[in-house]
């Protein structure tokens, strides 16, 4: 009896050990799956995020080229070939390119919303508190040099063409630099 007493005791014993191995098996396997559960969570969230950076900058782009649309066809306007003989055509179709940069600026509003409007211009509108983004100075600048454009004084519009010009650089440069397309490339290569 005590043999059997014995034997149950180191049978009781062995599988106390299975048991305990089991255990932390099956410990480890829950770690390790929460270990990945947690990346695959980063590496969502990270996705989700490249995604809505993805979704505003084809938002910015489309805004960026309806913009370049507009600029390119106030040089035209400005151009001595193209530029209308008669002033008061030529003043219709300016106002005509001053009204979509004036409609445009407002829509970059919802893309480069003003900075420091917690505390320049506070008793403004909540849209036009603060100071406006680089990007939209560029485009007010060329309304102002459009909008000056004299029909009557070919040397003025020229000079204004010109300059008209430079701004439309600078404000390439500025979209460029808001949707970076050299990451979206990297992003791209990335993928593969």
């Amino acid at each position: 009896m005590e043999f059997l007493k014995e034997l149950a005791l180191q049978l009781v014993g062995k599988i106390q050990k299975v048991d305990l191995t089991f255990d932390l098996a099956a410990a480890a396997i829950a770690v390790i799956a929460l270990y990945f559960s947690i990346r695959a969570r980063r590496n969502q969230e990270r996705l989700a995020v490249e995604t809505i950076r993805i979704a505003r900058d084809n938002d910015v782009i489309r805004w960026t080229n309806e913009m370049i649309d507009t600029i390119v066809g106030i040089e035209f306007l400005l151009r001595p070939a193209s530029r209308p003989a008669d002033p008061a055509q030529f003043a219709s179709r300016r106002d005509d390119f001053l009204a979509k940069l004036s409609a445009n600026v407002e829509k970059g509003r919802l893309y480069f919303p003003n900075i420091d409007h917690h505390k320049f211009g506070t008793e403004k509108a909540a849209a036009y508190r603060g100071h406006r983004q680089p990007i939209l100075d560029r485009l007010i600048e060329i309304y102002d040099l459009t909008k000056a454009a004299d029909p009557n004084d070919p040397a003025k519009i020229e000079a204004a063409r010109e300059e008209i010009l430079n701004k439309k650089r600078a404000f390439v440069s500025e979209a460029q630099s808001a949707v970076e397309p050299r990451r979206r490339v990297m992003f791209l290569k990335k993928g593969r």
